[in-house]
């Protein structure tokens, strides 16, 4: 891991060592230690602070597998790590400032479900698109269960797979998960299901009636300002 900074020059250099001490700190806990980077000051005061991390890793287990985020198939289920929603807040500072990454979740999980575990990729844009990007097999489609999805306090169905910036982790699998894999919750909130003629919809089962949740969750190529797409 390498970190660059660059600073306004109100910082001085007590920040500056602070700020390197936290990357490094950061990256040992991942096994990925600060090896490098470069320190350069803003020429203007009150200027925001900028800092660029790297990241250099190679996927893959002791047998060279690497699951990716494609390959779910009808039949497959959808499950979640952890609880959603609730990373929009009024005054901007959600979880997502300051969550847990599920590496070694994910490890255990690839370790305990082998090649049952079809695909796998964290939550950043809501569940409702997320699936969507699990379920690319032509003809293949999610269902998900209102009833299943596991939630913050506060949160309903909707801000639950629709706020996004979870980071928790979306498994395709052939069969029923653990419960929860070192502490943490294991959820199966739904299905892949076969959907002729059209791929990634997905679907929840809600309050009686089966509703197409393409609209909630994180578009990137609409308005900025629009969160829930």
């Amino acid at each position: 891991m390498t970190g660059d900074s660059t600073p306004s020059p109100d910082r001085d250099q007590r920040w500056a060592e602070a700020l390197h001490a936290g990357l490094h700190e950061t990256g040992l806990a991942f096994d990925a230690p600060l090896i490098g980077g470069d320190l350069a000051t803003h020429a203007r005061p009150g200027t925001p602070d900028v800092v660029s991390v790297t990241i250099l890793a190679r996927p893959g287990d002791e047998d060279g597998r690497v699951v990716a985020r494609h390959g779910a198939s009808a039949g497959d289920l959808l499950a979640v790590t952890g609880r959603l929603g609730g990373s929009l807040t009024e005054d901007g500072r959600g979880r997502h400032l300051d969550f847990p990454p599920r590496i070694e979740e994910a490890i255990a999980l690839n370790a305990l479900l082998r090649q049952d575990l079809v695909a796998m990729m964290d939550v950043s844009d809501g569940v409702a698109r997320d699936a969507a990007r699990l379920a690319t097999t032509d003809g293949v489609g999610v269902r998900l269960d209102a009833d299943r999805i596991p939630r913050n306090p506060g949160c309903d169905w909707r801000s639950a797979i629709g706020d996004g910036e979870d980071y928790e982790l979306l498994i395709a699998c052939r069969r029923e998960p653990p419960g929860e894999i070192d502490g943490v919750p294991v959820t199966v909130i739904g299905r892949f299901e076969s959907t002729p003629g059209t791929s990634g919809r997905v679907l929840i089962d809600a309050d009686g009636e089966s509703i197409d949740v393409a609209g909630l969750g994180w578009e990137h190529a609409g308005d900025p300002t629009d969160r829930t797409g």
